[in-house]
């Protein structure tokens, strides 16, 4: 029997859980978010598809091009969902145990939104620099950095803020709305039917996998914003040919594109949005996704 001294507490098994299916999926699913962020920024490419795209990074870029951007998204990932998580685990905790909220069955979504907002302030610095990275420019964070704080001071690390709190915030609120009420009822559907030993993993990662689609349909429009405000106007000194290139030069993404542009990559999108409840998939074994459990 494991001793009181090397005991692994609720929280180091939240914080590894997190951190290792963060890193995993950042990894993973790299790729689609490239390719998304491609999408997204070719506002006057005509041919534009996620077949074309990935030809296209492939051809310039080689394997290596779809992971544009890794590192900065490894840095990204892991501090994020380990303060996402242990917040919205202690918001939830305090709302469920406070009279603050009535109405308990919003408790989820309140809790996600608030822990979502914090984290997503917290790293929007190298959610620019990844964003910028994945669009194609070949340059290191610090030299991103530079870059841009040269052109605008610091403050333009949180160019993009405002799109991005409106894309995360209503994601977290319907996902984890979405995902407490689904729960419950895939159990009890899949205790009728008899699944097994499976029923808590198989009802996790379906109500996962449809909170999750729910909520990046709705929030797509928001992505693609923040992609472009992180990506406007930015010009970014061009490697060792010493050239300076400009990302993007939209003032505005409506006045950019119609409706077709703010829907570019969705699928890429529902993918790469995946991760948000792909740590909640894994550490569902450690109990973390067991009624409150987060990203």
């Amino acid at each position: 029997m494991m001793s009181e001294k090397y005991r692994i507490s609720e929280f180091q098994k939240r914080v590894a859980a997190s951190s290792v299916g963060s890193a995993i999926s950042s990894a993973v699913l790299s790729p689609v978010t490239v390719i998304k962020i491609r999408l997204q920024n070719n506002l006057y490419g005509v041919d534009s598809s996620v077949a074309n795209t990935a030809k296209s990074i492939f051809q310039n870029d080689g394997v290596r091009g779809f992971w544009n951007g890794g590192k900065t998204a490894l840095f990204q990932a892991v501090p994020s969902s380990v303060f996402y998580m242990t917040t919205y685990e202690h918001l939830k905790g305090h709302f469920y145990a406070s009279s603050v909220i009535s109405n308990k069955a919003f408790v989820p979504a309140i809790a996600g939104a608030l822990a979502r907002g914090f984290s997503a302030t917290l790293v929007s610095p190298l959610e620019l620099i990844r964003t910028i990275q994945a669009s194609g420019v070949d340059k290191s964070m610090s030299g991103i950095i530079r870059d841009v704080t040269k052109q605008t001071g610091v403050v333009g690390l949180y160019r993009g803020l405002g799109p991005t709190l409106l894309r995360d915030v209503p994601f977290s609120a319907v996902y984890w709305f979405s995902f407490e009420y689904l729960k419950p009822k895939f159990l009890e559907a899949f205790n009728i039917i008899g699944f097994g030993d499976s029923v808590v993993n198989t009802s996790t990662f379906l109500s996962g996998a449809t909170a999750g689609f729910v909520s990046a349909v709705i929030s797509h429009p928001f992505d693609v914003l923040k992609t472009q405000k992180q990506l406007e106007k930015v010009l970014v000194d061009g490697g060792s040919g010493g050239h300076s290139r400009p990302i993007i030069f939209s003032s505005s993404p409506v006045a950019a594109g119609a409706s077709a542009v703010v829907h570019a990559g969705r699928i890429s999108r529902y993918f790469q949005r995946k991760d948000e409840h792909q740590c909640c998939i894994n550490s569902a074994r450690s109990r973390i996704c067991t009624k409150g459990n987060s990203f």
